[in-house]
C-alpha cells in the first residue's frame, strides 16, 4: 500500500497502532502528520504521531513509514 497522502498516511498509523497495541484498544486519534525528511534527514516517507487510551492508561506514539507503506520505526513517546 503506497501512501501518497496524509489520509493514507492517517489510515495506515491507525491500523499498525491496532495492529501493535492489539484490537481492544480505543480509538486512535492523529495528533500530527508531517512529511520527511524533517532538518535535511537522509530518510524519506510520513512521520505520524498517534494517542490512543486502553484499560492500561493513555499512550501516544511516534510511527515512521516510507512511501511504500513500510513501517520503518515505532517509539511510544508518553504512557499515562
Amino acid at each position: 500500500m503506497k501512501i501518497q497522502t496524509r489520509e493514507e498516511a492517517a489510515e495506515r498509523a491507525r491500523y499498525c497502532s491496532k495492529e501493535l497495541y492489539g484490537a481492544q484498544i480505543g480509538e486512535v486519534t492523529i495528533e500530527r502528520i508531517e512529511q520527511l525528511p524533517l532538518f535535511k534527514e537522509p530518510k524519506e516517507g510520513w512521520l505520524v504521531l498517534t494517542s490512543f487510551k486502553d484499560e492500561d492508561g493513555h499512550y501516544t506514539l511516534q510511527l515512521e513509514f516510507t512511501f511504500d507503506g513500510s513501517l520503518r520505526r515505532s517509539q511510544e513517546v508518553g504512557r499515562e
